[in-house]
């Protein structure tokens, strides 16, 4: 069973549903939603990051690539 959480409704139940751009999608059997298998900052993390944090692009990029 694979263990990627569905980033909408939390549910366990996903499956694998192929690639795109080298990056492996996921689809919830429960709610249908398909997404990648890294999730993306928000982008009021990033801003806040960079506004208030005064981190540059570059050291936005490597923070939050991992």
């Amino acid at each position: 069973m694979n263990k990627k959480k569905c980033p909408a409704c939390g549910s366990a139940h996903t499956m694998k549903n192929g690639t795109r751009h080298g990056v492996q999608l996921f689809k919830c059997r429960d709610c249908h939603h398909q997404f990648r298998a890294k999730q993306q900052p928000l982008p009021s993390t990033l801003w806040s990051d960079y506004v208030i944090g005064k981190q540059t692009i570059v050291e936005l990029s490597a923070k939050h690539s991992n």
